[in-house]
């Protein structure tokens, strides 16, 4: 009588999820956020990014990981990021403000004196 033998092969199929979470962070490059003020932004990806997509609510838009960008106007501009990865993209904003330059002083001469009488 013969002898059968049959082999069973089982294969698993493991699925792992790699995190994938966004952030950034910004920082004026002369410690000011008044007008006119370069700012570097700083992303904080995990896993494995191929490619980001920076909107600073300026009209422009960086490709690169850590762009720097000027504005030359006070206001509040939404900056997002938005990171590529293999498996798809996740995107974060956040509001920085950017204040008026103040005003240097007036200075004293000889016309704010013109009308006074000694």
């Amino acid at each position: 009588m013969p002898l059968c033998i049959k082999f069973f092969y089982f294969f698993f199929c493991s699925t792992y999820v790699i995190s994938q979470s966004v952030s950034f962070t910004y920082n004026s490059a002369n410690g000011s956020f008044c007008n006119p003020a370069t700012i570097q932004f700083t992303q904080n990806s995990t896993g494995n990014p191929v490619g980001y997509i920076w909107n600073f609510g300026n009209n422009t838009k960086s490709h690169t990981a850590n762009p720097i960008t000027t504005y030359n106007r006070p206001g509040s501009y939404i900056v997002s990021l938005t990171v590529i990865y293999a498996t798809g993209i996740v995107k974060i904003s956040n509001t920085i403000v950017i204040n008026q330059t103040a005003n240097p002083s007036l200075p004293l001469t000889k016309t704010l004196f013109a009308n006074l009488v000694l």
